[in-house]
């Protein structure tokens, strides 16, 4: 699928306004400062989008205070003998734990604590392919997560 880049520019411009964030999971980006933060709750987020609106931010209202004040500091510290009462859908409070621990791994791993590192790549021309993105993230993942995740 190929992505006009000013499309995209026109879509952000458009719902970047207030109105709509209250209706998006985008808005728990909003709650911290720190770049760090911002991308790991929004790679977070990303990942729990889905289901019922109001059953969706239920869930994500207690992952924001599981993980406040600093999501990458508490993913840096966690570990798997912590107790998390987490569950969403599909995601049983194993699989989230498995999630942060991918998570902490990423962190940990010398140049990408800044996710946009492990998909980063310089477009060649204005049309963006997502699933190039996509595929470059997830070999970048897979080099670094222990297989046991």
């Amino acid at each position: 699928m190929n992505i006009d880049k000013n499309y995209l520019i026109y879509l952000e411009e458009k719902y970047k306004d207030a109105y709509y964030i209250n209706t998006d999971p985008l808005k728990y980006v909003y709650l911290f400062q720190n770049e760090q933060d911002k991308e790991i709750i929004a790679l977070i987020v990303a990942l729990f989008a889905y289901g019922n609106i109001k059953a969706m931010f239920r869930f994500l209202d207690h992952l924001i205070l599981f993980l406040s004040p600093s999501p990458y500091k508490r993913l840096i510290e966690f570990n798997e003998k912590m107790e998390l009462n987490l569950y969403y859908r599909f995601q049983d409070r194993q699989d989230i734990k498995y999630i942060f621990l991918v998570f902490k791994e990423i962190l940990k791993y010398k140049d990408h604590y800044i996710f946009k590192n492990l998909f980063y790549k310089e477009p060649k021309n204005k049309e963006i392919n997502i699933y190039e993105y996509i595929d470059i993230f997830i070999n970048n993942i897979n080099k670094i997560i222990p297989k046991k995740y």
